[in-house]
C-alpha cells in the first residue's frame, strides 16, 4: 500500500512508447530503448538521479546517477551507472556500444570493470543473425572511463554459430567454441503466426540442458519470460511484463525460484510522454530505489 501511495504523490502521470522490450531486455545492461521513438524525438540524453526510500522513513536522495546517451539515429551509445559498493565507497560502471554502418544491428559492447574494459564483439551474416562473438579485453588511452580510446585490443575467445532450419517454426544453432569445435546446440522454435516460443539447448557433452519460455498478452506483446538454465535442478527465475491499453510497459515484477525477489513501476510525464521516473522495490528489505530523469535534446 505504501508503494501505491509513493507513486500516487509522485506526478500525475500517462504512458509513452519509448521501451522495446520485444527481446525481454529492459533495464538490462543491453539496448532496450526504442530507437525511432528516440530518433523522432531527438533525445540525446537521459539524466537519472537516483534517491533510496526505506520503510517507514523519507526519501532520501543519494549521490548517485544513472544517464543513458543516444546518437542522432535513436541508437543508444552508452549507459553511466554510480552506485555504493559494500565499502560505502561510490563508484561508477560505465558501458559503450557500437552498431553496424546505419543499422541497428550491435557490433560492440564495451563495460567496464575492476581491471579496465571487456567487450562483446559480433558479426552478422546476410540475414542479421550473429555468426560470431568474440570476447576481449581493451585497453584505454583515453584519460579516464569516460573518455575511452582504444589502445590495443586483446582477443581472449571466441564462439561461431551455424544456423540449420529442421522444420519453417524451428531454427538449430549450433555452438563452436576457440577450436572450432560444437559444443552446444540450441533450438529456438515459434508457433504458427511467429511468435518465439521457446528456446532450448543442450550441451554435446555432458547432455547439460537448459530451457527458456515465453508467454504473450492478447495484444502479443511479451508477458512471461521463464528461464532455467539446468533443467537437471529445480531453478527457476520469472520475469512479468504489463503493458497499458497503448502497449506500453508499465511494471516489471521479477521472481527466482518462486519467491517475489523485484517490484518495477514506470511513469511517463503527462505532458512530453517521456519517461518521468522509475521506482524499484527491494520485496526482502522493502526498500525502494526512485529515479527521476530529466533530458537534452538535439
Amino acid at each position: 500500500m505504501r508503494f501505491l501511495v509513493l507513486i500516487l504523490l509522485m506526478s500525475t502521470v500517462c504512458f509513452g512508447q519509448q521501451i522495446d522490450n520485444r527481446a525481454c531486455g529492459a533495464f538490462s545492461d543491453k539496448p532496450f530503448f526504442n530507437v525511432m521513438f528516440m530518433k523522432n524525438n531527438g533525445v540525446k540524453s537521459m539524466n537519472g538521479t537516483i534517491s533510496f526510500k526505506k520503510e517507514l522513513d523519507i526519501i532520501r536522495k543519494q549521490n548517485l546517477v544513472e544517464v543513458f546517451e543516444f546518437d542522432s539515429a535513436g541508437r543508444q551509445t552508452s549507459s553511466i551507472n554510480t552506485f555504493k559498493s559494500v565499502t560505502g565507497i561510490v563508484d561508477t560502471s560505465v558501458v559503450y556500444f557500437e552498431y553496424l554502418d546505419d543499422t541497428d544491428l550491435l557490433t560492440l559492447k564495451r563495460k567496464s570493470d575492476t581491471y579496465g574494459f571487456f567487450s562483446d564483439n559480433y558479426v552478422y551474416d546476410t540475414l542479421g543473425r550473429v555468426i560470431e562473438k568474440t570476447y576481449c579485453r581493451d585497453d584505454n588511452a583515453g584519460k579516464d572511463k569516460f573518455n575511452f580510446e582504444l589502445k590495443k585490443q586483446y582477443v581472449i575467445v571466441s564462439e561461431e554459430y551455424k544456423y540449420q532450419q529442421p522444420s519453417d517454426l524451428i531454427v538449430k544453432r549450433l555452438h563452436y567454441n576457440n577450436y572450432k569445435r560444437s559444443f552446444k546446440e540450441e533450438y529456438i522454435k515459434k508457433d504458427f503466426n511467429g511468435y518465439l516460443k521457446e528456446i532450448s539447448t543442450k550441451t554435446v557433452i555432458g547432455n547439460r540442458r537448459s530451457k527458456t519460455l515465453f508467454e504473450y498478452d492478447f495484444k502479443g506483446q511479451v508477458s512471461k519470460k521463464i528461464e532455467q538454465l539446468n533443467l537437471d535442478k529445480s531453478n527457476k527465475t520469472t520475469n512479468e511484463y504489463i503493458y497499458d491499453e497503448q502497449g506500453n510497459l508499465i511494471e516489471h515484477n521479477f521472481y527466482k525460484n518462486g519467491v517475489h525477489k523485484t517490484h518495477r513501476k514506470i511513469l511517463y510525464n503527462g505532458k512530453t510522454m517521456l519517461m518521468e521516473s522509475q521506482l524499484t522495490k527491494n520485496m526482502a528489505s522493502k526498500t525502494i530505489t526512485i529515479t527521476k530523469y530529466t533530458y537534452e535534446f538535439y
